[in-house]
């Protein structure tokens, strides 16, 4: 089990409060990923693409030695499958615009979390903007009607997305292999703390090291993933044009559990690591993305499993760092099983520092 047990308070929508991640791996290293990559846009938002001049195939990287870039793009086709009809949105994410550096005051905090030994983990607060231009939504059943175009900026701590995620799940599929090798009991846990711990306890931490090959940069992986899923839930949440797209599938949280909470929403990313594995084949329907992870969650709100969530994970490098790597998301509510919402890059390119 890896546990990060962060407790965030957010401007807003959102409030961190608590993430476990489990790593008892019991299936193969192989996961079959949803066919995410049947879902092609329709004609009306390809038109509305088009006049935005938004790219909507390939993805070209610009490699780990490449720094981001203020020209990066990665462009998602978001589908709400009701399976009597769909809904589609297109999202250009563009950037970073502007950077505020570590240490400035409209930079914010950093975000410190604690290692099972009492090491500081520490995210320093760089405060990166990004542009979102947002076509949508557009309905099966109303083709022709005009679609709408939203443009925001948003921001977000960008130390997140400097480690990669991809880095988390490798951790997982070792940590998984190790227990089945019977070289960690299964009531051996790796966990990152919300504060320093009473106890450190750096001999479970060296389990970890020298039976799994846990290190420093792993952590800060692990680390990392929570509170970088919850920049992106809360962006959503915010952003005009986007906040309807997580709606329209999520299930809301009940009324008591809103005033019990005193009007705030907490949310806990929970994620399934037993179901993680390597993608089969090539998940999105061309080659770009690489080796890609399948790493199962569940997005809980006030205590209420909302979202049954598989991501898709690549590497990081630019221009995928502006989505911390995650290339797809197929997520449906437990209450409608039915009904799904489909995340999937379609085209990404690099800034002018790319090839």
């Amino acid at each position: 089990m890896v546990r990060n047990t962060r407790g965030v308070r957010r401007a807003g929508w959102i409030a961190v409060a608590v993430c476990a991640l489990g790593v008892h791996l019991s299936a193969g290293t192989d996961a079959v990923w949803p066919k995410a990559h049947e879902y092609t846009a329709v004609a009306p938002l390809v038109a509305a693409a088009q006049d935005e001049a938004m790219p909507l195939d390939r993805l070209i990287s610009a490699g780990p030695s490449v720094g981001p870039d203020a020209g990066d793009t990665v462009v998602l086709l978001v589908v709400l499958d009701e399976r009597v009809r769909q809904t589609q949105w297109l999202v250009q994410l563009r950037g970073p615009v502007r950077v505020e550096a570590a240490g400035s005051e409209r930079a914010g905090r950093d975000t410190v979390l604690y290692a099972m030994d009492g090491r500081e983990i520490r995210f320093a607060a760089r405060r990166e903007t990004y542009e979102v231009v947002t076509l949508g939504p557009v309905r099966s059943d109303r083709p022709d009607a005009a679609v709408p175009r939203h443009r925001e900026e948003v921001a977000m701590n960008a130390s997140f997305l400097d480690e990669a995620f991809e880095r988390a799940a490798q951790f997982m599929l070792r940590t998984g292999l190790a227990r089945r090798e019977g070289r960690i009991g299964p009531d051996e846990l790796f966990s990152v703390l919300p504060s320093r711990p009473r106890k450190p306890d750096a001999a479970a931490r060296e389990r970890f090291v020298t039976e799994v090959g846990l290190t420093e940069a792993d952590e800060r992986s692990i680390a990392a993933t929570v509170p970088m899923l919850s920049e992106f839930a809360r962006i959503m949440a915010e952003t005009p044009g986007l906040r309807e797209v997580l709606f329209s599938v999520m299930e809301k949280p009940s009324l008591w559990s809103i005033v019990s909470r005193f009007g705030r929403l907490e949310a806990d990313f929970r994620f399934r690591s037993s179901e993680v594995g390597v993608s089969t084949g090539s998940p999105l329907g061309f080659e770009g993305a690489g080796v890609c992870y399948v790493v199962p969650f569940d997005f809980i709100v006030n205590g209420t499993r909302t979202l049954d969530c598989t991501t898709l994970v690549a590497r990081g490098h630019p221009p995928l760092r502006l989505c911390g790597g995650v290339v797809a998301v197929v997520a449906s509510s437990p209450e409608k099983p039915d009904v799904r919402l489909v995340a999937r890059v379609i085209a990404a390119r690099p800034g002018a520092s790319g090839p």
